[in-house]
C-alpha cells in the first residue's frame, strides 16, 4: 500500500472513530480496577437476581475499532433506568459515496435482561476490571485494533482500554456483544448519522 493512500485512510478511520465517540459516554473518574470483594460483590448479585440488578440504573459500552485502514469502528452501549434496557449499536464503516468518506449508521432498540445478563456476566467474572492486563500497554506495531470497555451501576464506574491480542478470558464477553450486535441490526431502528451528498 502506498504511503500516500495509508495516510489517507489513516486519517479517514481517525474519522470513523470520532463519530462513534461523540455518541460514547465515558463515566466520569472512572477506575480500572475494583477490589476483589466489591466486583465479586456485583457478579454474585447480577447472578442472584438479574432483574432486580438492572431495575437499578446500568450503564455498559463496549467499544471496537482501529486496526488495519479500512477497518472501521464498532460500539455498543445500553442502560437500564428501571423500565427496560435501551441499546445502540453505531456502525461506521469506509464509504466512497459519502463526504467525508464514511457511513455512521445507528440501530436502536432494547434488549432483554437475560441478553444484557450475557453480556455482563462473563465480563464481570473475568480479569478485566480486577487486575492489570498486559493488553493495556499501548503496543509498538501499528495498525493493531483496541477495543474499550465501560460499566457503571450507582457509585462504580469502570473503564478500561486493552489492545489486540484480545484476552482470552473475554471472549465469552465479546461474543455477547456481537450477539445482541447482529439482533439490532435485524430489528432496531436504523437511522444514518450523517447525510449523503445530493448528486452530482
Amino acid at each position: 500500500m502506498g504511503g500516500n493512500r495509508r495516510v489517507i485512510l489513516g486519517a479517514i478511520l481517525f474519522g470513523l472513530a470520532l463519530v462513534t465517540e461523540k455518541g460514547t459516554p465515558v463515566a466520569e473518574a472512572a477506575k480500572k480496577i475494583l477490589p476483589k470483594a466489591e466486583i465479586d460483590g456485583l457478579a454474585a448479585a447480577l447472578r442472584q437476581d438479574p432483574g432486580r440488578f438492572f431495575a437499578q440504573p446500568v450503564s455498559f459500552n463496549w467499544w471496537l475499532r482501529g486496526g488495519e485502514p479500512g477497518s472501521g469502528s464498532d460500539s455498543l452501549k445500553f442502560s437500564s433506568d428501571g423500565g427496560g434496557i435501551h441499546a445502540v449499536y453505531i456502525r461506521a464503516r469506509f464509504n466512497a459515496d459519502y463526504k467525508p468518506p464514511m457511513l455512521s449508521e445507528q440501530f436502536a432498540g432494547d434488549l432483554n435482561v437475560k441478553q444484557a445478563t450475557g453480556i455482563l456476566g462473563p465480563v464481570l467474572d473475568s480479569p478485566l476490571f480486577r487486575e492489570e492486563l498486559p493488553q493495556e500497554q499501548k503496543p509498538r506495531i501499528a495498525d493493531l485494533q483496541k477495543e474499550t470497555w465501560e460499566f457503571a451501576r450507582g457509585a462504580v464506574a469502570l473503564e478500561k482500554t486493552l489492545h489486540e491480542p484480545f484476552p482470552e478470558q473475554l471472549a465469552s464477553g465479546r461474543a455477547a456483544c456481537r450477539e445482541a450486535i447482529e439482533y439490532l441490526t435485524k430489528t432496531g431502528q436504523r437511522t444514518v448519522r450523517q447525510p449523503k451528498p445530493p448528486s452530482p
